[in-house]
C-alpha cells in the first residue's frame, strides 16, 4: 500500500472514531445518570481512541490536503446529531483550533531530536481536548432535556453516601445527637431527651416525632417518618432544595450546568490526552517495528551567536 492510501486509510479511522464519539456521547446524555457506568466508559474510550486517532494523523500524515478533509469531518461529525447553530460554531472552533495545534506539533516535531513525539502532541492534544470539551457541553446544554438534570441523578445516592458519612463527626460538633444511621425516632428522642436531662416516655417520643415532623413540613415542605434514617432524610431535604434553586433559576440553570460539565470535562481530558500520547508513542513503535513506517532525518541549521 502505497504512502497516500495508508495516510488516507489513518484519516478514515480518525472519522469513524469521531462518530463513534459522538455516537456515544448522544446515547448518554439525553438521560445523563451516574447509574450509566457502561456507558460513561464507553464515552471515555472512545475520546481517547479519538485523540490517539489525531495525534496519529498529526505525525504520520504528509499532505495538508488530506488533513483538512479528514479533521473537517471528524470536527463537524457531532452536527449529524446535533444541529443547532451554537454546536455549529463550537464544531468550528474545534476545526479551526485542532489545525492550529496541528501546525504547532508539526513545527515542534521539526526541532526535536530523535523522533520523540510527546512534546510535539503536547502542543497539540491539550488544545484539541479543550475544543472537544467545549463541544460535549455545548451538545450537553443544547440536547439535554429538563428531566436529565433530574438533581437525583446528578448527585446520586452511592455518591451522597460517603460524604454524609464523612461529615458525621463535623455535624455532630453542631448537633451531639446526629448520626446519618439514625432513625429519625431515635434521633427526635435523643436530642429531647438531652434537652429534659431524662429519657422519654413511648407516648413522649410518638409525640415529639409527630410534632418534629409536622414542624419540618411547615419549613421545608418534607414531612419525614418514623423509620427513616437521617441520612435519607438530609438527602431528601437537600435535593429538595436544589431543585427549587433549579426552578428559580431555570433560565440560568442549563447554562451553569454546561459550564460546569465543561469545566470537568477539561480537568479529565488532562489524564485522557496524556493516555492517548503514551497510545501514540506504543503504536508508533509497533508500526516501525513491522515496517509500515519509517524514519526520516531532516537537517536542521544550528545558529550560535559569538563575537567576532
Amino acid at each position: 500500500m502505497k504512502a497516500p492510501a495508508k495516510e488516507a486509510t489513518l484519516l478514515i479511522l480518525l472519522v469513524l472514531s469521531s462518530g463513534l464519539l459522538w455516537l456515544s456521547i448522544s446515547t448518554l446524555l439525553p438521560d445523563l445518570s451516574w447509574d450509566h457506568m457502561n456507558l460513561i466508559w464507553s464515552t471515555i474510550a472512545a475520546t481517547i481512541v479519538f485523540l490517539a486517532m489525531w495525534g496519529l494523523s498529526v505525525v504520520l500524515v504528509d499532505r495538508i490536503y488530506l488533513t483538512l478533509v479528514g479533521w473537517a469531518f471528524a470536527s463537524f461529525a457531532g452536527v449529524i446529531w446535533y444541529q443547532t447553530y451554537l454546536f455549529v460554531a463550537v464544531s468550528t472552533a474545534l476545526f479551526c483550533f485542532g489545525l492550529l495545534g496541528m501546525f504547532r506539533a508539526r513545527h515542534q516535531m521539526e526541532r526535536t531530536l530523535e523522533g520523540g513525539v510527546a512534546r510535539s502532541l503536547r502542543k497539540c492534544l491539550p488544545l484539541t481536548a479543550t475544543f472537544l470539551a467545549a463541544a460535549i457541553a455545548t451538545a450537553a446544554y443544547t440536547a439535554t432535556p429538563k428531566q436529565s438534570l433530574e438533581v437525583e441523578a446528578l448527585i446520586p445516592r452511592w455518591l451522597f453516601d460517603p460524604i454524609i458519612e464523612t461529615m458525621d463527626p463535623a455535624i455532630r460538633g453542631i448537633d451531639s445527637a446526629f448520626d446519618s444511621s439514625l432513625l429519625y425516632e431515635d434521633y427526635v428522642s435523643r436530642k429531647a431527651a438531652a434537652e429534659l436531662g431524662r429519657e422519654l416516655t413511648k407516648n413522649e417520643r410518638t409525640l415529639a416525632v409527630r410534632e418534629s415532623a409536622k414542624l419540618l413540613k411547615e419549613r421545608i415542605g418534607i414531612e419525614p417518618h418514623a423509620d427513616q434514617k437521617m441520612g435519607d432524610i438530609i438527602y431528601m431535604v437537600g435535593i429538595n432544595f436544589m431543585r427549587n434553586q433549579s426552578l428559580r433559576f431555570e433560565g440560568v440553570f442549563p447554562i451553569a450546568y454546561a459550564v460546569g460539565f465543561f469545566v470537568t470535562l477539561r480537568f479529565f481530558s488532562i489524564f485522557l490526552y496524556w493516555v492517548a500520547i503514551m497510545i501514540v508513542s506504543m503504536v508508533l513503535r509497533i508500526l516501525r517495528r513491522f515496517g509500515i513506517i519509517g524514519v526520516r532525518t531532516i537537517p536542521a541549521n544550528v545558529f550560535i551567536y559569538s563575537f567576532f
